[in-house]
Formats: C-alpha cells, sequence, structure tokens
C-alpha cells in the first residue's frame, strides 16, 4: 500500500480494481484489499485500472477531497478528477492565450493541492444593486 505521511492525515494511493454501484453511494475495491466507499457523484466518472488518492479519515478530517488520474489505453493520455470542498474563488482573469479563467481556493486539502484553475465558459457581467 502507498502511503504518504505528513503533519495532515494519511493519504491512501491505490488502483481500483473493483467498481460497484449502490444505491446511495459507489464502492471500490482497491489493490490493497481495503474498500473505499464515495460519492456517487463519482460514478460515472471510476473505472477499473484508475489509481485513487484520498486522505484516511481520523474523526477530525472535515470535508470530502478525492484525486483519480486516469489513463486512457487507446491515447495513453491522462485525465484527471479531483472531488474537494472549494473556498475563495478570485475574479476571472484571462491566460496568456486570452482565455478567461478562475482561480479558486481548496478547502481542507490534505494532498497538497491549495488552488485550482478552471477555465470559464462564458464570461458574466458585474451587475451592482446599488
Amino acid at each position: 500500500m502507498a502511503w504518504l505521511h505528513n503533519s495532515a492525515p494519511p493519504i491512501c494511493r491505490e488502483r481500483i480494481l473493483n467498481v460497484s454501484r449502490r444505491e446511495h453511494s459507489t464502492q471500490c475495491a482497491l489493490t490493497n484489499h481495503s474498500q473505499a466507499r464515495l460519492p456517487l457523484l463519482l460514478a460515472s466518472h471510476i473505472a477499473i485500472g484508475d489509481e485513487i488518492m484520498f486522505s484516511i479519515p481520523d474523526g477530525t478530517t472535515i470535508g470530502t477531497e478525492v484525486y483519480l488520474n486516469k489513463e486512457s489505453t487507446i491515447s495513453g493520455a491522462r485525465h484527471h478528477v479531483y472531488l474537494m470542498n472549494i473556498g475563495f474563488a478570485k475574479e476571472p482573469q484571462n491566460d496568456e492565450r486570452s482565455q478567461p479563467f478562475v482561480s479558486v481556493q481548496v478547502q481542507h486539502g490534505n494532498l497538497g493541492i491549495s488552488s485550482i484553475f478552471l477555465p470559464c465558459v462564458r464570461r458574466f457581467a458585474n451587475i451592482s444593486t446599488a
């Protein structure tokens, strides 16, 4: 089993061997023979062979943080799915290609990710009601 230790709760990083969808959750069997119960929100994104990383709950863990690393067998490209609690989001900015994005802070993260950048599908005008 791959365990990563630091001052935060221990981190589990394993491959998924089996996936079974339940009424209220998704149950995954991992390569270390343990089970992980995940929100249904992730059900359509999980596949056998994906690498999953999450913190081991210790009773003080706040929220859910799950990172999936998916490797396409056809193209070899990697895709990532990240479920987390977010906090403050900055105003949209343009990247070097003039594409708008938003920077969002991760709240209570234990996997070493402090912020993420989300592309904006469309820009909304700020409307103030004075």
